[in-house]
């Protein structure tokens, strides 16, 4: 395979370049698109830098007004982006004219180090710095609301985030940012580094826990169209069904049925009304109603 790596974006409500039937030769030829959004204009940036050709972008890559050739390649997404040398996630941005790069002081994600002594102990380094919090620059940033993201972010086998406050690098050995190059801290300091979580279980229990962590983070987040709700996950659903070998069941696994028919919705007093209103079932049918994916949120 020719390296390659690829882009996690907000689409938004800018206007942007798009792959359709009537521009598909122009696209087979070299040419400088003015039309480029932002954030593809960085994520070229990126590409370059990194001494990589090749940027694969979903919008550019499938032919958008061509329902045969988005089906298509939906089904390939989790090879698409598992296969990638990197993920580009442009984390902070809610629309494609943002761009990846957003202007911040650099300065405030740089530790001070301080010599300190305690309590008569020889002195010791320390470093200060701001408090940006993984969760406020990576889970909860706009691109990570997108449910069609989840399956590119877990099955990236590297990640570059460009946030808010700073950039993140994501791989299965470690997570670090600019204020941690060399892994981010935990918070009760016990334990391994943290980074992305692991695709691969040793047990039934551990699947079990792994996909009821990963069907909550994705309910949680925002599909453009409902009925896209289980096809956003067609690539993690293949990624386990090799691994396992299990059938796979409208959301659920034939193995772990008896205890995944046990979901339930939970009510979160901290979501605003609209939020709360929008949690329901589905007017229209997308998968059995003994299934997670009947439910909106």
């Amino acid at each position: 395979i020719v390296p390659y790596l690829t882009l996690s974006h907000c689409w938004g409500s800018s206007a942007h370049l798009q792959l359709k039937r009537m521009n598909y030769v122009s696209f087979l030829t070299p040419n400088k698109d003015s039309n480029l959004t932002k954030t593809y204009r960085d994520a070229f940036r990126v590409t370059v830098s990194l001494e990589f050709r090749f940027l694969w972008i979903d919008s550019l890559c499938i032919i958008q007004d061509d329902l045969e050739d988005w089906r298509t390649q939906s089904l390939k997404m989790g090879a698409i982006y598992s296969n990638a040398h990197c993920n580009i996630a442009a984390t902070w941005a809610s629309d494609g004219g943002d761009g990846c790069f957003n202007k911040r002081d650099p300065f405030t994600v740089t530790p001070t180090t301080i010599g300190l002594s305690l309590a008569g102990e020889p002195s010791r380094e320390f470093q200060i710095s701001g408090h940006y919090t993984y969760d406020e620059d990576i889970n909860n940033a706009p691109l990570n609301r997108r449910a069609w993201v989840v399956q590119e972010r877990y099955l990236a086998q590297r990640q570059l985030s460009f946030a808010k406050n700073q950039v993140y690098w994501e791989c299965r050995e470690v997570t670090a940012s600019e204020q941690f190059p060399v892994s981010l801290p935990q918070k009760n300091e016990i334990g391994p580094p943290k980074a992305k979580p692991s695709l691969y279980f040793d047990s039934v229990q551990e699947f079990r826990h792994g996909w009821c962590s990963l069907v909550e983070t994705y309910s949680d987040c925002h599909l453009t169209r409902p009925s896209d709700k289980t096809i956003a996950l067609a690539g993690l659903v293949s990624h386990f069904r090799d691994i396992t070998g299990d059938t796979y069941l409208a959301g659920l696994w034939k193995t772990d049925l008896r205890e995944q028919l046990c979901w339930r919705y939970a009510f979160y007093p901290y979501y605003s009304d609209d939020r709360q209103r929008n949690r329901s079932r589905t007017l229209s049918y997308y998968a059995p109603t003994w299934s997670w994916a009947s439910f909106n949120g």
